[in-house]
């Protein structure tokens, strides 16, 4: 079939791909103004199965559900019998799950399987789900669909399998299907998706081999491996949904889909799952997981003053459970699982007769205090309790560690808050990583108490350090970062104050007027306001107007600060202005170059690059290089950082050779680098792989670029500006590849997040519509790529000026795009506008 056939109403538009029984195209419904896939069957195929095809088509035509590919008609053209279903824009399951989130994943299966609980409904069993069986619609991660129920029969019709013969993918076959039974069941289905799951979580399906004998030899006579063996870090009530779903039996597996997808769902609201034992330790723990704010502390308190109900009922339901685990029921589980609930809405009840809303964050607060206080529970104890009661949940002993501390802190008691504090980030810090985004939170914490209880040293040692890996973990513009800088500025000033007592004089005299007289309200606010330079002045009139022997005011915290708040503040703003700003500041002002010119100098050449004043930038951050001392951890930071942009720009210029040569060399000194380094050394390998994929050398590229994004979901999650970078490496090299469909989906997700980062008309998600663009002309869809190449130039040109290579890239592709496509009057528009910019 070529573009532009008729069969009947459906006009072929492309072709998509082929399988044993035919072949399927993209076409329109030129009736109902509708794109629609078309399968035709192939004439050599043979009529019995294609019979059985048509049949099963109009028997998924009786499923009207949301997750299931719709099937609109069947038919004849010229003999060949045709299938009209539901076109979806997407990519598949196997494809896609690399850069899915965990709990997208389960979003995704749960859908799965309310879709197909409603096809069970209608008689229908599909015996083929696997991932390459699920598509997930572009740019829509929960909308998904099961598709191809090539395989299906209807539970009331005769089998279409001989007794023997095996049907399904063998990986995910269930047992019975191996054995090629053919009184197959929904159960069967149930199977095959919790595989699918087991796929997604650990990476590869419950069972692998050389061969398919060899696969359906161990799935009918083998146990799959624990997916724990294989995920250690999954979350119990996840491995345990899993595993239920593949048991070899199907009387111990979820008896309807509709089961499974409660659980699922369950899962995701932190409530307790069928597939876990209802323990009362268990349901407790979900009930705090569920409300860890504000109800989590005030039911810790309750559970001890009813702490001997408690252990007489555990113990009970252990040793009922433990005398009947061999025979225990499904009513049974229930009864055990009622009489927990029952103990939580004892200590509910318990919760509403003193008083306390249970949505009251203060009341909660005030309850804990004053019951811990009052029952004389020193740190130790607490701590005893938690420890002992939470040993196998690392995650629950950090979190209300952390909570309490939050809690004292609240409440006035700044030094018990600080002993919480300490213990929790210890405890969050061996469970998660060091530089994990909660540890660093919960580390703030820790100093914002010991600043509360006067341990000004301790606080500021901490608060330092914490702020050097906050830089480098979140960036500089997160509001973890911000807040952790404003503390340290705050804990500077105040040695200061100590010191000098005459700075309170002399703040009084500058500051007539003002309503808080400390740097946050008179230095930042300037900032915050984009007055950078009254903010400079401001802060300078203290420094010059002290005393002869009071030390310079004028340190690295504050130009620090400064500069980086205009560079944030020029993420959306104009860069010519933010430019200006930085040249306002002036030269560094000392004996040689402290570590916030170092700074000052990086943020500019970032700002000179994207006004395409690339020899400047060049320039600067050499000079950085040159200067850093690399004693100072945060100066050897700035040279890694200075090294990674010079490489960057070298790329744009097309000097990739000379950039790789740069990286090698800066790598090179990085042999063993510090912790704080790793992920400043991993941006750089991440580089050289761009640099491989532009000198044509994939296979290097996929090495560097691999190893990057592995090393990087030690230090945060998608949406870190950095991550973006690497995932929009990783989809270019897709493109490489001719992983076309791959690349296309990880760009659209990549454009949703910067997108909400940035705002749409920045300049970045501008950059990735262009490579999205690019791979959509890959794949022969001219029309398809117009819009996004326009958005993109458009963008583009007021973002960065009609200089930057970016701008001139994306300008050049839509030129030619409107000479290949005839498009003479678009062309001539778009030139005319191109020489008005200057480009």
């Amino acid at each position: 079939m070529q573009p532009g056939e008729l069969v009947g109403q459906y006009q072929i538009w492309k072709f998509l791909g082929k399988g044993a029984m035919g072949r399927v195209y993209q076409a329109f419904d030129k009736n109902l103004n509708r794109w629609v896939a078309l399968k035709i069957l192939s004439s050599a195929a043979d009529p019995e199965r294609t019979h059985k095809m048509m049949v099963e088509a109009r028997n998924q035509a009786t499923v009207d559900h949301e997750n299931i590919c719709k099937v609109y008609e069947t038919g004849e053209f010229r003999g060949l019998p045709y299938i009209v279903m539901q076109y979806i824009d997407g990519v598949t399951l196997d494809k896609a799950h690399r850069f899915t989130p965990l709990r997208e994943k389960v979003l995704i299966i749960q859908k799965i399987a309310e879709g197909l609980h409603k096809a069970h409904e209608c008689g229908l069993i599909h015996r083929d789900i696997k991932p390459q069986n699920v598509m997930i619609e572009r740019g829509k991660i929960a909308q998904v669909y099961l598709m191809d129920f090539g395989v299906a029969k209807q539970k009331t019709a005769p089998s279409n399998t001989v007794e023997g013969e095996v049907k399904g993918s063998p990986a995910y076959m269930s047992p019975e299907q191996a054995e090629g039974r053919v009184d197959l069941d929904h159960r069967s289905d149930i199977y095959n998706l919790g595989a699918t799951l087991y796929f997604l979580l650990a990476g590869r399906a419950p069972y692998s081999g050389e061969n398919t004998v060899e696969i359906l030899l161990d799935v009918m006579e083998q146990e799959p491996d624990p997916i724990r063996k294989i995920a250690p870090d999954l979350p119990q009530d996840l491995q345990n949904i899993t595993m239920k779903c593949i048991q070899r039996s199907p009387e111990l597996r979820y008896q309807s889909a509709l089961a499974l997808a409660n659980d699922l769902r369950r899962y995701l609201a932190d409530e307790p799952v069928s597939a876990t034992p209802a323990t009362p330790a268990y349901l407790v723990y979900k009930f705090i997981q569920k409300h860890k704010y504000p109800v989590m502390a005030t039911v810790l308190v309750l559970l001890s003053l009813v702490a001997g109900l408690v252990g007489t009922t555990m113990a009970m339901l252990r040793a009922d459970q433990a005398r009947e685990a061999a025979a225990l029921s499904a009513a049974q589980v229930r009864e055990e699982s009622d009489k927990a609930m029952a103990l939580l809405n004892f200590v509910e009840d318990l919760m509403r007769e003193s008083g306390i809303d249970s949505s009251s964050r203060k009341e909660a607060d005030l309850l804990l205090a004053d019951a811990i206080s009052s029952r004389g529970q020193t740190f130790r104890q607490i701590s005893v309790r938690i420890d002992r009661e939470f040993e196998r949940q690392p995650e629950i002993q950090a979190m209300l560690y952390v909570i309490l501390g939050r809690k004292r802190l609240a409440t006035g008691h700044a030094r018990d808050a600080a002993v919480y504090l300490e213990r929790g980030s210890e405890v969050m810090a061996r469970t998660f990583g060091p530089l994990h985004p909660r540890v660093l939170q919960a580390r703030f914490d820790l100093a914002h108490a010991l600043a509360r209880d006067f341990q000004m040293g301790p606080a500021g040692e901490v608060s330092r350090g914490l702020l050097e890996e906050c830089r480098v973990v979140l960036g500089e513009a997160d509001h973890l970062t911000i807040a952790v800088r404003d503390l340290w500025i705050f804990l500077r000033f105040k040695q200061i104050r100590d010191a000098h007592p005459q700075w309170d004089r002399l703040a009084k005299k500058v500051l007539a007027g003002a309503a808080k007289p400390d740097f946050p309200g008179f230095v930042c606010g300037e900032m915050e306001a984009g007055r950078f330079v009254a903010a400079r002045d401001r802060y300078q009139a203290l420094a010059d107007g002290g005393s002869a022997d009071e030390p310079p005011l004028h340190d690295e915290f504050f130009r620090e600060i400064l500069c980086n708040r205009i560079a944030f503040q020029g993420l959306s703003g104009n860069l010519e202005k933010v430019s200006k700003d930085f040249d306002l500041l002036g030269t560094d002002r000392g004996d040689g170059p402290s570590t916030t010119h170092l700074s000052l100098l990086l943020w500019r050449a970032e700002v000179q690059a994207q006004l395409g004043r690339f020899d400047v930038a060049l320039n600067g951050l050499a000079e950085v290089e040159r200067a850093a001392n690399t004693a100072s951890p945060l100066d050897e930071i700035l040279k890694v950082r200075a090294a990674g942009q010079r490489a960057r720009i070298m790329m744009q210029t097309r000097r990739v050779e000379e950039a790789d040569a740069h990286l090698v060399a800066t790598l090179a000194d990085l042999a063993e680098p510090s912790s704080a380094l790793a992920y400043e050394r991993n941006w750089l390998v991440f580089l050289r792989g761009q640099c491989a994929l532009q000198l044509g050398n994939a296979t290097q590229a996929d090495g560097f670029l691999h190893e990057a994004l592995t090393r990087h979901n030690q230090f945060g999650g998608f949406y870190l500006v950095r991550s973006l970078y690497l995932h929009a490496g990783w989809a270019e090299w897709l493109r490489a590849e001719q992983r076309f469909e791959e690349s296309a989906n990880l760009l659209e997700q990549l454009i949703q997040a910067s997108a909400r980062r940035y705002g749409p008309r920045h300049w970045f998600p501008a950059r990735l519509n262009y490579l999205r663009a690019q791979v959509y002309l890959d794949q022969d869809q001219p029309l398809a790529a117009e819009p996004l190449l326009i958005s993109a130039a458009d963008a583009l040109l007021e973002e960065l000026g009609p200089k930057h290579p970016y701008t001139r890239q994306a300008a050049q592709l839509l030129m030619s795009l409107f000479e290949t496509t005839g498009r003479v009057q678009m062309k001539e528009r778009l030139q005319e506008r191109l020489n008005n910019a200057g480009i």
